[in-house]
């Protein structure tokens, strides 16, 4: 009884052991497809092919056959290799249908062996030799033609399960900023590209992450902290003259851009004692912290132009109007948002075209 349970045991650990190595050289659909596909090269459609044509079969039992069912065959190890097949016959308690079929499955049709190359909703799109004694790609068969075949001939393990697809890696955009290369993998496709990237490489804003991986979060909230940081370098990052009386700022990274600017005047804090480092910034404090960076003086403030235009508020109409003025700031859809919270991407935007204005 011991001996026959251990052979058990054994037959098993080594049937598993078969699977699992077989798995590993698994294609993929697509890889199968793939495959097939480059088979059109040396078998371009019309290419003749009758039940003369024998091809002998690397991973079936059968040995080989002639006809459509050669071709499939042959089609069948351009896939797989030396994977090897069985068949599932067509009852009723195996119903074949195309849900079951995968890219690579050999359909028995009455009479008519098909390759599976595409598999639709309701068809499923073959490869096949002996179609009118030729090669023939591309043909369409129903769902109620599959239902109909006598079986089909699969070479994925029993049990075998899809790897799930991988996600496409996002394309990086280099920039160089302090010496380093960084491969921003979050701007490729955005509006405000090319402005993140002169902010980046000016070393105005920041990416985090690695040099390899980089990010800059161009749909994040700006915050008072970046604002203030990204003028204090393009400064020059002058040592402050005094330290910060602010309770919130500690030994932060932008410790001495908010000494530097609270004591130029160019941004004040939310009170005496806190400057808020974290708090999101509007369109319209961007604009006043520019305009009294820049030195300039406007003596307008028309927004008859924006349907919104009365909700700016008193303090910032001059610089708002300064900065509409200058194309710093834009309207969205025929609003000026003066409130609207500004992103990272608007933020790089803003100071590229502030950069502009200061140069005219």
């Amino acid at each position: 009884m011991k001996k026959r349970f251990f052979c058990l045991l054994l037959i098993l650990c080594m049937t598993c052991s078969f699977s699992q190595a077989f798995a590993a050289d698994v294609p993929t659909e697509a890889e199968a497809y793939q495959k097939i596909s480059a088979m059109k090269a040396k078998y371009p459609e019309g290419t003749p092919w009758s039940y003369r044509n024998y091809y002998s079969w690397k991973g079936g039992t059968y040995g080989g056959a002639s006809s459509c069912m050669g071709f499939a065959m042959l089609l069948s190890d351009a896939a797989f290799g030396s994977l090897p097949a069985r068949n599932i016959n067509n009852t009723k308690s195996t119903p074949i249908t195309i849900g079951v079929l995968r890219v690579g499955d050999i359909l028995r049709l009455p009479g008519h062996s098909v390759v599976v190359l595409e598999k639709h909703s309701d068809h499923i799109i073959i490869a096949e030799g002996n179609y009118e004694r030729r090669v023939h790609w591309g043909r369409k068969i129903t769902a109620a033609q599959v239902a109909r075949a006598n079986y089909y001939t699969t070479r994925y393990p029993v049990g075998y399960t899809a790897p799930a697809a991988k996600a496409p890696e996002p394309e990086r955009v280099e920039i160089t900023s302090g010496g380093v290369t960084y491969k921003v993998s979050d701007i490729a496709k955005h509006w405000a590209r090319e402005h993140i990237k002169e902010c980046v490489s000016s070393g105005l804003l920041g990416v985090s992450g690695t040099a390899d991986n980089a990010y800059f979060k161009p749909d994040d909230n700006a915050n008072r902290a970046q604002i203030v940081t990204a003028l204090y370098r393009a400064k020059g990052s002058p040592a402050p003259k005094y330290e910060n009386s602010f309770t919130d700022i500690g030994e932060d990274w932008y410790r001495d851009a908010v000494s530097w600017a609270s004591e130029s005047g160019i941004v004040s804090g939310v009170t005496e004692t806190s400057f808020a480092p974290d708090a999101d910034v509007t369109r319209e404090q961007i604009a006043v912290i520019l305009y009294r960076f820049s030195g300039k003086k406007s003596e307008t403030s028309d927004f008859s132009a924006y349907a919104d235009g009365e909700s700016v508020s008193e303090y910032a109409k001059e610089a708002l109007s300064w900065a509409v003025e200058n194309s710093i700031i834009s309207g969205k859809n025929g609003l000026l948002v003066p409130q609207g919270k500004t992103t990272r991407a608007e933020l790089a935007t803003m100071i590229v075209r502030f950069s502009m204005a200061m140069i005219k």
